[in-house]
């Protein structure tokens, strides 16, 4: 049985609705009055936070489906051994339950999982004024985080700045597992979740094989963004509500992304590595999705230490870019006059 998103919400009015024992003792915001439940409403999924007995924070989480998906209790049971023993610091606590929640006296499946409190989504990160050191952090663990998944063989499937959460020391974590890929699965799969518009290849589809290279695309795309907001914070008062930079639209094919605006945008930075990653994206997309490579197999340019672009370069005091170079007088994104 699949419930509607109302009767799920419904069902969390009443403690003795929750069947998971180990959740016996935690309580959603409205400690069961019948009030107003806090929740989080996906594509496929409600998920409530939940507390233990007087904590200030959630600590751990119930995701019921409002939707159904095939070979749901097979892939999550997959997905949930093989993160147990990877001991990959990116995932959270996570746990298929065939009997989570009794929604009009039938037991439905659903997901427990870890709540991070102290996290913050990708997206309001990015919004949060964060420094250039911070960003420069961010985009570096985020390379180093696709290079974990690659060799572990893993696939998280919906990368995407609301499934990426950012802690306080900058280091990541992920969640919503249900498009997840693990080894074991082998090729018995289907991707049923197309996946996050601005982030997808445009051949990614309901109904694509799920596989170690599901993620190579998104790592593309989400990587050269992260590279041009350290370049220029400022950039980041820009992204939108689901999306960074690039929309949909901008990846549709190579023609449409080098002649949107974002791209013209993040090429007149004038950085031969921003560059670099950006010309990468375009191959992504004008290539076939099974075709693409993940960002980490790519070898990087080295740095041209002759170049007058990076020669003596020093940042602006009021928006924190790059000065093109030693000879600059004013800063070129924002105006504000070079400090000798």
């Amino acid at each position: 049985m699949v419930a509607r998103e109302e009767e799920i919400i419904n069902a969390f009015t009443s403690k003795n609705n929750i069947l998971d024992k180990l959740l016996s003792a935690y309580h959603c915001e409205t400690g069961f009055f019948g009030d107003d439940v806090e929740f989080y409403n996906g594509g496929f999924c409600v998920t409530v936070p939940m507390k233990k007995g007087n904590d200030v924070d959630f600590s751990k989480c119930l995701r019921i489906w409002h939707r159904n998906l095939s070979q749901m209790k097979e892939r999550s049971d997959l997905v949930a051994k093989a993160l147990r023993s990877s001991k990959l610091s990116y995932f959270v606590d996570y746990e298929y339950l065939d009997q989570a929640l009794q929604v009009g006296g039938i037991a439905v499946p659903g997901i427990r999982m870890d709540w991070i409190a102290e996290s913050t989504t990708l997206r309001d990160f990015l919004l949060n004024s964060p420094t250039i050191q911070q960003l420069r952090k961010l985009a570096d663990n985020f390379y180093h985080m696709c290079a974990d998944l690659n060799k572990a063989g893993f696939a998280h499937g919906d990368l995407s700045s609301s499934n990426i959460l950012v802690n306080p020391d900058m280091s990541l974590k992920l969640i919503d597992y249900d498009s997840m890929y693990v080894p074991s699965m082998g090729d018995r799969f289907i991707q049923e979740i197309a996946g996050t518009d601005g982030y997808q290849h445009p051949q990614r589809y309901g109904g694509i094989k799920a596989g170690s290279n599901n993620d190579y695309f998104s790592q593309h795309v989400i990587y050269v963004q992260l590279l041009a907001f350290a370049i220029h914070p400022k950039l980041c008062n820009q992204i939108s509500d689901k999306e960074l930079l690039f929309s949909n639209s901008e990846l549709a094919n190579s023609r449409a992304f080098r002649d949107s605006a974002n791209y013209k945008l993040l090429s007149s930075l004038k950085d031969e590595n921003l560059q670099f990653y950006l010309d990468e994206l375009e191959k992504a997309i004008a290539q076939p999705i099974g075709q693409v490579r993940s960002v980490c197999d790519i070898e990087r340019p080295k740095a041209n230490n002759d170049s007058s672009i990076h020669k003596n370069q020093s940042f602006c005091p009021q928006c924190g870019t790059k000065y093109y170079t030693s000879r600059s007088r004013f800063c070129y994104y924002c105006g504000h006059p070079r400090k000798n």
